[in-house]
């Protein structure tokens, strides 16, 4: 296995994609950013994500908040 190239935040987890995953609802899910997801995970495109993959997260993601009127 080659080194991962970038610089892993310290406590990040790794996560398996789910089907439905995007890193807006992964960001929203982790308390953090979709630009914080790609710098951490090198992400060269990161519309190009597909469940199986495994991805660094700061924490499980947790249920996504919904919007109620």
């Amino acid at each position: 296995l080659e080194p991962n190239p970038c610089p892993l935040p310290a406590g990040w987890i790794p996560y398996t994609i789910q089907v439905g995953d995007t890193l807006t609802t992964l960001a929203e899910a982790t308390l953090s950013t979709v630009a914080a997801l790609i710098t951490a995970n090198c992400l060269a495109n990161p519309d190009d994500i597909r469940a199986g993959e495994i991805i660094q997260l700061p924490m499980m993601p947790g249920p996504v908040p919904t919007q109620s009127g």
